[in-house]
């Protein structure tokens, strides 16, 4: 297709995407550009890796007092510093159903039936012990859980970081499992600054209806 054939809604999101990236804006605020096209009141989002609330307070102010928010971290700092901001920061009007899990992501299948979005943020925790990282098996075993209790259209969002040691490895994990689930089933994106070598990638699966 021809970019003077593409739909509206596509010349407004590449527009937005443009505009992110002229600005320089960190890959974070890509992700939540993205997330913006699907995130509704009322639905069920999982923030995965939930370190300091920035993430869950995103999502917390967009789905509404209809909707229901699990923020896992292994990390009980992470745990707290989240609750804080959610409780501190969101409108209490505005605050969905929040469960938190104190424990790893790979444990998601056994507290969540099903979601809309399920979001990842590898690596440490800023601020805290960078020798706590979030690690390939595990990882990888949340990803496909988190496949299996995905909406249609639904979205995991993965942000892996790769200029902290093993952030590699967590990353090259990741980009197998993207590069080999159904086309059928799920496409996968993947995005990089390439020329900034140790900058975070994006990859997102979405889940076809």
């Amino acid at each position: 297709m021809d970019r003077e054939e593409e739909p509206p809604q596509a010349d407004k999101t590449i527009s937005e995407l443009e505009q992110l990236l002229l600005k320089g804006s960190r890959m974070t605020s890509i992700a939540q550009s993205a997330w913006q096209q699907l995130i509704r009141e009322g639905m069920t989002v999982v923030d995965a890796t939930c370190g300091n609330g920035n993430d869950a307070k995103w999502l917390a102010e967009r789905i509404g007092p209809q909707g229901h928010l699990f923020a896992f971290d292994i990390q009980e700092d992470a745990i707290r510093s989240t609750k804080a901001v959610l409780e501190g920061e969101v409108d209490p009007q505005r605050l969905p159903n929040v469960r938190f899990i104190h424990g790893c992501h790979s444990t998601l299948k056994e507290h969540v039936q099903a979601a809309h979005l399920v979001c990842f943020n590898l690596g440490f925790l800023p601020g805290g012990d960078r020798e706590v990282i979030s690690r390939p098996n595990t990882t990888v075993a949340a990803i496909k859980d988190a496949m299996s209790i995905l909406e249609p259209r639904g979205v995991i969002s993965i942000l892996a970081y790769v200029g902290h040691p093993g952030g590699i490895e967590e990353y090259q994990a990741v980009h197998e499992v993207a590069k080999q689930v159904n086309p059928q089933e799920f496409s996968a994106l993947e995005q990089r600054i390439v020329n900034r070598p140790n900058a975070p990638v994006l990859i997102m699966l979405w889940r076809r209806p």
